[in-house]
Protein backbone atom coordinates (compact mmCIF):
# COMPACT_ATOMS: atom_id res chain seq x y z
CA UNK A 1 0.00 0.00 0.00
CA UNK A 2 2.78 2.24 1.19
CA UNK A 3 4.99 1.82 -1.99
CA UNK A 4 1.79 1.86 -3.88
CA UNK A 5 1.59 5.66 -2.84
CA UNK A 6 5.32 6.45 -3.18
CA UNK A 7 4.81 5.05 -7.11
CA UNK A 8 1.68 7.53 -7.23
CA UNK A 9 3.71 10.56 -5.70
CA UNK A 10 6.27 9.84 -7.53
CA UNK A 11 4.30 9.94 -11.00
CA UNK A 12 2.70 12.54 -9.58
CA UNK A 13 5.80 14.76 -9.17
CA UNK A 14 7.20 13.52 -12.38
CA UNK A 15 4.22 14.79 -14.05
CA UNK A 16 4.26 17.79 -12.27
CA UNK A 17 7.87 18.74 -13.33
CA UNK A 18 6.94 17.28 -17.24
CA UNK A 19 4.43 20.01 -16.62
CA UNK A 20 7.08 22.83 -15.34
CA UNK A 21 9.23 21.76 -18.23
CA UNK A 22 6.44 22.24 -20.81
CA UNK A 23 5.35 25.29 -19.47
CA UNK A 24 8.93 26.73 -19.82
CA UNK A 25 9.47 25.37 -23.26
CA UNK A 26 6.11 27.15 -24.42
CA UNK A 27 7.24 30.64 -22.34
CA UNK A 28 10.22 30.00 -24.53
CA UNK A 29 8.88 29.30 -27.52
CA UNK A 30 6.29 32.54 -26.97
CA UNK A 31 9.79 34.62 -26.29
CA UNK A 32 10.86 33.41 -29.86
CA UNK A 33 7.51 33.98 -31.19
CA UNK A 34 8.30 37.36 -29.83
CA UNK A 35 11.50 37.69 -31.08
CA UNK A 36 10.60 36.87 -34.77
CA UNK A 37 7.50 39.27 -35.09
CA UNK A 38 10.14 42.18 -33.75
CA UNK A 39 12.40 41.05 -36.52
CA UNK A 40 9.59 41.18 -38.99
CA UNK A 41 8.78 45.17 -38.25
CA UNK A 42 12.98 45.74 -38.46
CA UNK A 43 13.23 44.10 -41.85
CA UNK A 44 12.06 47.22 -43.22
CA UNK A 45 14.99 49.02 -41.90
CA UNK A 46 17.25 46.61 -42.90
CA UNK A 47 16.61 45.50 -46.18
CA UNK A 48 19.80 45.79 -47.59
CA UNK A 49 21.08 43.90 -44.94
CA UNK A 50 18.42 41.33 -45.34
CA UNK A 51 20.64 38.72 -47.14
CA UNK A 52 23.52 38.12 -44.34
CA UNK A 53 21.07 38.92 -42.12
CA UNK A 54 18.99 36.29 -42.98
CA UNK A 55 21.50 33.80 -43.52
CA UNK A 56 22.60 34.66 -39.52
CA UNK A 57 18.74 34.10 -38.71
CA UNK A 58 18.33 31.53 -40.45
CA UNK A 59 21.39 29.58 -38.41
CA UNK A 60 20.02 30.44 -35.11
CA UNK A 61 15.93 29.22 -36.12
CA UNK A 62 17.88 26.20 -36.91
CA UNK A 63 19.91 25.83 -33.35
CA UNK A 64 16.89 26.82 -31.38
CA UNK A 65 14.87 23.94 -33.43
CA UNK A 66 17.72 21.78 -32.57
CA UNK A 67 17.79 22.39 -29.19
CA UNK A 68 13.81 21.98 -28.98
CA UNK A 69 14.46 18.54 -30.47
CA UNK A 70 17.07 17.24 -28.27
CA UNK A 71 15.77 18.24 -24.92
CA UNK A 72 11.96 16.98 -26.38
CA UNK A 73 13.75 13.71 -27.03
CA UNK A 74 15.48 13.80 -23.31
CA UNK A 75 11.76 14.24 -21.79
CA UNK A 76 10.88 11.15 -23.45
CA UNK A 77 13.39 8.73 -21.76
CA UNK A 78 12.67 10.59 -18.30
CA UNK A 79 9.13 10.19 -18.17
CA UNK A 80 6.64 8.11 -17.61
CA UNK A 81 3.15 6.54 -19.55
CA UNK A 82 0.82 9.43 -17.74
CA UNK A 83 4.01 12.37 -18.90
CA UNK A 84 3.99 10.93 -22.53
CA UNK A 85 0.86 12.18 -23.21
CA UNK A 86 2.85 15.61 -22.42
CA UNK A 87 5.13 15.20 -24.34
CA UNK A 88 3.16 14.13 -27.43
CA UNK A 89 1.65 17.49 -26.60
CA UNK A 90 4.76 19.38 -26.96
CA UNK A 91 5.58 17.64 -30.03
CA UNK A 92 2.40 18.80 -32.11
CA UNK A 93 3.36 22.44 -30.92
CA UNK A 94 6.90 21.57 -31.78
CA UNK A 95 5.44 20.85 -35.28
CA UNK A 96 3.35 23.79 -35.55
CA UNK A 97 6.90 25.87 -34.46
CA UNK A 98 8.50 24.40 -37.36
CA UNK A 99 5.55 25.35 -39.95
CA UNK A 100 5.82 28.94 -38.67
CA UNK A 101 9.36 29.05 -38.83
CA UNK A 102 9.10 27.65 -42.53
CA UNK A 103 6.49 30.09 -43.08
CA UNK A 104 8.71 33.05 -41.93
CA UNK A 105 11.59 31.71 -43.85
CA UNK A 106 9.20 31.56 -47.07
CA UNK A 107 8.36 35.37 -46.19
CA UNK A 108 11.62 36.54 -45.70
CA UNK A 109 12.81 34.60 -48.85
CA UNK A 110 9.68 36.60 -50.59
CA UNK A 111 11.04 39.73 -49.00
CA UNK A 112 14.63 39.50 -50.70
CA UNK A 113 13.24 38.37 -54.44
CA UNK A 114 10.82 41.93 -54.19
CA UNK A 115 14.31 43.78 -52.97
CA UNK A 116 15.77 42.29 -56.01
CA UNK A 117 13.17 43.10 -58.35
CA UNK A 118 12.91 46.46 -57.13
CA UNK A 119 16.45 46.98 -57.39
CA UNK A 120 16.45 46.45 -60.99
CA UNK A 121 13.67 47.77 -61.81
CA UNK A 122 14.67 51.21 -60.29
CA UNK A 123 18.74 50.25 -61.94
CA UNK A 124 16.34 49.77 -65.33
CA UNK A 125 14.49 53.04 -64.86
CA UNK A 126 17.61 55.16 -64.19
CA UNK A 127 19.09 53.27 -66.93
CA UNK A 128 16.30 54.24 -69.60
CA UNK A 129 16.03 57.93 -67.71
CA UNK A 130 19.86 58.44 -68.64
CA UNK A 131 19.68 57.40 -72.30
CA UNK A 132 16.27 59.77 -72.64
CA UNK A 133 18.63 62.85 -70.86
CA UNK A 134 20.94 61.94 -73.45
CA UNK A 135 19.10 61.79 -76.54
CA UNK A 136 17.67 65.15 -75.38
CA UNK A 137 21.10 66.60 -75.16
CA UNK A 138 21.90 65.47 -78.34
CA UNK A 139 18.74 67.13 -79.91
CA UNK A 140 18.90 70.23 -78.19
CA UNK A 141 22.41 70.74 -79.19
CA UNK A 142 21.33 69.98 -82.77
CA UNK A 143 18.70 72.04 -82.61
CA UNK A 144 21.34 75.00 -80.98
CA UNK A 145 23.70 73.87 -83.90
CA UNK A 146 20.74 75.12 -86.43
CA UNK A 147 20.12 78.27 -84.73
CA UNK A 148 23.99 78.94 -84.66
CA UNK A 149 24.08 78.12 -87.97
CA UNK A 150 21.77 80.34 -89.63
Amino acid sequence: MEAALQNSNNQEEALHIAETEIRDLKETIQALRTELEQYKFNQEDAIQNAVSAGASENAQLRGTAAALRDELEKLKFEKDEAVQQAVSDANIELAQLRETIQQLRDEMERMKFNFEDDRQETERETRDEKIHLQNTIVSLRKELEKLDGK
